[in-house]
This record gives C-alpha cells, sequence and structure tokens, in this order.
C-alpha cells in the first residue's frame, strides 16, 4: 500500500478540512524523508493548483490538487506517456 492511501484512502476530498489534514501529513511524511516534493513534468499535462510528490520507497509519484469548489480537489497516482521509439 503507498503512503497516501494510508494518509487518505479517498482520491477525492470532502474539502478543505480533508485536504488540509491531508497536507499536515504530507509534510510529517517529508521530514521522516518518505517523500519528496517534486517539480511537476512538462511531459504530463497539470493544472496550476496541484503539486507533485516522489513517494521514495515505490518510485511512486503523485499530485495532489487542492480543491476548487465545486471541484473537491482529489490525490491520484500520475501516469507518464510513453515515449515513442525512434
Amino acid at each position: 500500500m503507498t503512503i497516501f492511501k494510508e494518509m487518505h484512502a479517498s482520491p477525492s476530498f470532502g474539502g478543505w478540512r480533508d485536504y488540509n489534514e491531508l497536507v499536515r501529513m504530507i509534510g510529517e511524511a517529508r521530514d521522516r524523508g518518505h517523500i519528496s516534493e517534486i517539480k511537476p513534468s512538462s511531459d504530463v499535462p497539470h493544472g496550476h493548483f496541484e503539486r507533485w510528490f516522489l513517494e521514495h520507497e515505490s518510485g511512486i509519484v503523485f499530485r495532489l490538487v487542492e480543491p476548487d469548489p465545486p471541484a473537491a480537489g482529489e490525490w491520484s497516482e500520475v501516469e507518464f506517456p510513453r515515449r515513442r521509439e525512434i
């Protein structure tokens, strides 16, 4: 199980309170060396109000999108596009 699923099982938030609680837990995980915040890749479309994190143990990159009512906000695994072979 990934650290994001352990911290917040649902990929969506009930609003700002849930989002802020996850941000607090992310900060603790970062301080313990489990994850690092990274710059979003230009290879993957991303929004202005999202942050990306690398989970060190699994190598999985997650995006965290803040709530923007009526959208509740979410976290999800980043899927990188396959590079074309030449």
